[in-house]
């Protein structure tokens, strides 16, 4: 089982201590071999696979979920909070749009890179056999479960911590993709298990993408390290202080008109 979990929190985007192959594998093109259309396909396939728009606009929420969840622990913000019922919500869920802009600003580059660094590490029949099996319906089951369950909270604890609350470290990101693991285990059946575990230790290019690992979790740290665009962060906090009035200023009116409508009207 230990193992099963360190498997599938590799498979997290992570660098967790998966077993190595038992067998060598397969050698893949040198870095000075050019790369066919073919090839570099199969890699934009793998990519797509792994970096969705979808799941890139999950971790969104993800993230402001979150965000919401820990500005309530404060004492003051949870007064407010009692006062104004929704308030953080509302007014944090307001910069989605400029998070969901800043994603999609970085996407494609990011996305380039992986898809040359797939290419470069992996064989094409490696990468049509990984595609495969996040195609299949236990490939998708099994994506679905571990990004509903990757909840990023041990990352985005400890940026907040950092000095410029921005900077993702390694050792927080394992423990997040460690945990997601460990939950997927116990949602997922017996014989999905059984099967997941035996393509990513028996399938050439399901032993390389675990061998890829350090590597690949390398570069999707620098990408979440990215500087944010700072047009969009200040769009964002403008909207979000700007929302927090109007919210405090729409329940005050409501309250205000809701006791004005019980007082006894005046007769003439």
């Amino acid at each position: 089982m230990k193992k099963l979990v360190l498997i599938l929190a590799a498979l997290a985007s992570t660098s967790a201590q998966a077993q190595p192959p038992a067998s060598p594998l397969t050698p893949v093109p040198a870095a000075a071999t050019v790369i066919s259309a073919e090839h570099k396909a199969e890699a934009a396939r793998l990519v797509r696979l792994l970096y969705s728009e979808e799941f890139e606009m999950q971790q969104v929420d993800t993230v402001i979920n979150w965000t919401i969840t820990e500005v309530l622990k404060g004492n003051e913000e949870a007064q407010l909070e009692k006062k104004y019922p929704g308030l953080y919500r509302y007014a944090v869920g307001r910069m989605r749009p400029e998070f969901q802009a800043m994603v999609k600003k970085v996407a494609p580059a990011q996305r380039a890179e992986m898809t040359d660094f797939f290419a470069a590490k992996m064989t094409i029949q490696d990468l049509k056999d990984v595609s495969q099996f996040w195609e299949s319906p236990l490939g998708v089951k099994y994506m679905t479960l571990l990004r509903k369950n990757m909840t990023f909270s041990e990352t985005l604890k400890d940026a907040l911590q950092s000095p410029d609350g921005t900077d993702m470290k390694r050792e927080p990101a394992e423990k997040d993709a460690e945990n997601a693991a460990m939950k997927t285990v116990g949602e997922a059946t017996p014989d999905d298990l059984i099967n997941i575990g035996k393509f990513f230790s028996e399938n050439p290019g399901g032993k390389r993408l675990l061998a890829l690992k350090d590597e690949k979790f390398a570069l999707d740290l620098k990408w979440a390290n990215i500087e944010p665009d700072p047009d969009l962060m200040a769009a964002a906090t403008v909207k979000v202080q700007e929302g927090a009035v109007a919210y405090m200023q729409k329940i005050d009116a409501e309250r205000a008109g809701a006791k004005k409508a019980k007082l006894p009207q005046k007769t003439n």
